[in-house]
């Protein structure tokens, strides 16, 4: 059942207005838009590679695939030395916005654990040390995340320099169980058969096979969670990945076919990377490579237990070049589809990383709607001209035209799952962001509730300007909205309360929304204990969420406000 829903912020919460609704009455048809504005972080460098402040939107022309596009906004950003620090929320309000200060540069360290050799990650942790200690500034606002099996959260956005040294000092050095070192697994069988070392060698290359699809999927579904953590964080976002090889290029290029599996998740993964305005920065943290003959860790035998020849070796060396080739290409690949760059062959990664970092704090914003209105999902090449002569622009290649209003088209089951995971995940997403309050009682909503009840009303206050909306064909904004309250007590899940909104505003009325947001109440009911409460917003038109985490303790007798 669609409602219309008239319910606006006037106050500070946890004091809320009273809830008016209107009866549930026929609404008019939607009229399915399908209009996507694409967004595009623009950087720009003269002949002595300085940025370039005053570049004017009629000195740059925008082509999509060849045709030229009409630029719809162009605008200068800055991050500046001094910040104002953010809003603090009055006691007992709470939010998944992140405490960033206005005009910061907003940075991600990405450690990866699962994609570096173990040597190779001391190494890059000092360097991360190292930049710290050295360059961090008070209006960079970095955050520190780990990859090994999963996603870790190691430090939040802050410019504290201790936070952030305490926080690398705790990354763990592991080796990767999913990573193949051709030295230190290499199969040696004097005497064998050849075609008992044939038959293993091809048992080695479907297990190295087998353990790179686990590690593509695991690095794909990591940065789809980064993509989702971060998105609320305004503007766009540097993220600097440390890694030692990922073995898969996100952007489609000739030979493309033979990883073609990966196409569904690399569309996604791209799609919602540039969605956060989030630029890849891959840093190699294997340093300077050389050639394998240099190593100590290079024996020169074959399987057979003996030298190589010399037709052995040549194929050995070629087959290893091949490899750090397309490791880095694939840098670059990641670097090219999100408008970052990619750093290798450098043993100061100290110094790419502070290279990269000043890269995201100066950048032009500008957006235009494509002209060609059909959602196929195929990549787009995006080219930037500038008139002005000696310029060299830096900006993402293209994007994936997926359907706007998909995530609309979802299964039921599907958008459940979804929500599951969401409430189940450790990190908070910010697709959609909103603040929360919990009243003492339901009694303190509804007199018709009675004075004793336990039922809680969770409030959601919404920011609108997240959410995806449809018009109606009397000129009415309608959204979409599942909204969950998740009860765990002591790490399990004790109890959980999902409610369906469909909401419908004239345009008067999303107006006042905008500036004011959207309050929802979502009841729950819990017996006296202390809980943690997962709350959840989901676009349905969007595919968008946000998540956030309040304590809460029920006391036997509820207390009076």
């Amino acid at each position: 059942m669609r409602r219309a829903v008239w319910l606006f912020f006037v106050g500070l919460f946890p004091t809320l207005p009273a809830v008016a609704q209107q009866s549930a009455t026929p609404s008019p048809p939607v009229i399915s838009v399908s209009t996507r504005l694409v967004q595009v972080d623009l950087i720009a460098t003269d002949k002595a590679h300085k940025t370039v402040r005053d570049l004017k939107p009629e000195e740059i022309q925008v082509f999509e695939n060849g045709h030229a596009q009409k630029i719809a906004s162009f605008e200068y950003h800055l991050a500046s030395s001094s910040t104002t620090p953010p809003i603090a929320l009055p006691k007992g309000v709470y939010s998944n916005r992140r405490p960033m200060a206005e005009n910061s540069s907003a940075t991600i360290l990405l450690l990866d654990a699962l994609n570096t050799p173990f040597l190779d990650q001391a190494y890059a942790r000092d360097q991360m040390l190292k930049y710290v200690r050295a360059q961090a500034t008070a209006n960079q606002q970095i955050a520190i995340f780990a990859l090994t099996h999963d996603l870790l959260l190691l430090q939040d956005f802050t410019s504290d320099p201790k936070l952030l040294l305490s926080a690398a000092e705790r990354v763990s050095i592991q080796p990767s169980p999913l990573l193949n070192d051709p030295d230190a697994d290499a199969l040696y069988l004097p005497g064998a058969p050849a075609q008992v070392i044939e038959n293993l060698k091809r048992f080695e290359d479907e297990s190295i096979a087998a353990k790179t699809d686990v590690r593509v999927r695991i690095t794909l579904a990591a940065l789809e969670s980064l993509a989702r953590i971060v998105a609320g964080v305004p503007g766009r976002k540097t993220l600097v990945w440390v890694s030692g090889a990922f073995p898969l290029n996100l952007r489609p290029r000739e030979g493309f076919d033979t990883q073609r599996w990966y196409l569904d998740q690399v569309e996604r993964t791209s799609t919602l990377l540039n969605d956060a305005q989030i630029a890849v920065y891959p840093v190699d943290a294997r340093g300077l490579v050389g050639s394998p003959l240099a190593s100590g860790a290079f024996t020169g035998l074959g399987p057979n237990g003996r030298l190589m020849s010399g037709s052995e070796l040549a194929d050995e060396l070629a087959s290893r070049s091949f490899q750090l080739s397309s490791s880095q290409a694939a840098m670059e690949d990641i670097a090219d589809l999100t408008g970052g760059a990619a750093y290798y062959n450098r043993n100061d990664i100290d110094h790419a990383v502070a290279l990269a970092v000043e890269d995201g704090s100066s950048y032009y914003a500008l957006s235009y709607y494509p002209a060609d209105k059909k959602w196929d999902g195929r990549f787009r090449k995006i080219e930037i001209k500038s008139l002005r002569q000696g310029l060299a622009l830096r900006y993402r290649r293209g994007y994936y035209a997926v359907d706007p209003a998909a995530a609309g088209k979802m299964r039921q089951k599907d958008v459940e799952n979804e929500i599951a995971s969401a409430v189940l995940q450790p990190l908070l997403n910010t697709e959609v962001t909103f603040f929360a309050s919990v009243a003492a009682r339901m009694s303190a909503i509804s007199k018709a509730v009675p004075e004793a009840s336990t039922t809680l009303p969770v409030q959601f206050l919404i920011d609108i300007k997240n959410l995806g909306f449809d018009q109606l064909s009397g000129g009415d904004q309608h959204c979409s909205l599942e909204i969950a309250v998740a009860a765990f007590s002591r790490k399990k899940l004790f109890s959980q309360m999902t409610k369906h909104e469909e909401c419908d505003f004239p345009a008067d009325t999303y107006s006042r929304l905008l500036k004011h947001g959207l309050v929802l109440i979502v009841p729950i009911d819990l017996p006296a204990g202390s809980y943690r409460l997962r709350l959840l917003v989901r676009d349905n038109l969007r595919g968008r969420l946000g998540t956030l985490d309040i304590p809460y303790t029920q006391s036997k007798k509820p207390a009076a406000r």
